[in-house]
């Protein structure tokens, strides 16, 4: 019996017809889950998580195969408008951890808006003194400043961003994937 620890036993008594039966069942590990979550619904509401899903898949794949400026900043405020509207429908652990992973994403996305911006407005270097903000994004994704001048390259910021946001999104959209059924 001890080399059979991961068995579960399970006993579940049985009403037919005025009898009382014991069943015993044996499980495996994690079968059980499965079968509670099949019988309480989807982990994931497909219905109210799929906009956030979509929104998280576009940024994404915008920013591994190239974006434009104009798009990248359409693509940053719907994911921030999405989220916040499933933040509001969030109830199981499930979608809870997804809005964790896409608000990680999120985050990481805004920085790369901010240093995308500041390119344009101000030019590609920044320092401490200049922008401490977009410096703080900087140290944020573990980027360093150039070692005689003290200062950073927005671009460096937005590739960073981009590569600190992918896993959170395709731990997001995994979890979408993996237990969002249609109600």
């Amino acid at each position: 019996m001890a080399g059979l620890a991961w068995i579960r036993w399970t006993l579940n008594l049985l009403i037919v017809a005025g009898c009382v039966a014991i069943v015993v069942v044996v499980v495996r590990p994690g079968a059980a889950d499965a079968v509670v979550r099949r019988l309480s619904g989807p982990a994931v509401d497909a219905a109210r998580f799929e906009s956030l899903n979509r929104a998280l898949t576009t940024i994404r794949t915008s920013t591994r195969v190239g974006v434009s400026y104009a798009a990248y900043g359409d693509q940053v405020r719907q994911l921030a408008v999405e989220l916040e509207i499933a933040k509001g429908y969030a109830r199981t652990k499930e979608e809870k951890s997804m809005i964790a992973e896409a608000t990680a994403a999120s985050a990481a996305y805004n920085d790369g808006w901010a240093a995308w911006q500041y390119q344009i407005q101000r030019g590609p270097v920044f320092s401490r003194d200049t922008n401490p903000e977009l410096a703080g994004a900087a140290v944020r994704h573990r980027l360093t400043p150039h070692p005689q001048m003290g200062t950073f390259q927005t671009q460096d910021i937005l590739q960073a961003a981009w590569v600190t946001a992918w896993p959170h999104v395709d731990a997001a959209t995994k979890l979408y994937s993996d237990n969002a059924q249609a109600k």
